[in-house]
């Protein structure tokens, strides 16, 4: 899972590196994205599960 976060983070470097807004670091910039896009992955997958498990257990009670 590191390996494939920091695979991803090195092709982002260089578009990084060339963009203006994050020319200063672009090596934070590269690593921070793979894990933004994590996040929101889990809660594209979680949110509706959670919704889900919630309707169960209030038509249990």
């Amino acid at each position: 899972m590191v390996a494939l976060w920091l695979v991803v983070a090195a092709l982002l470097y260089l578009p990084f590196k060339r963009w203006v807004a994050t020319s200063e670091a672009p090596m934070i910039s590269a690593l921070l994205w793979p894990l933004l896009i994590g996040f929101f992955t889990i809660f594209i997958i979680f949110s509706p599960l959670i919704a889900l498990f919630e309707k169960i257990k209030g038509k249990q009670l």
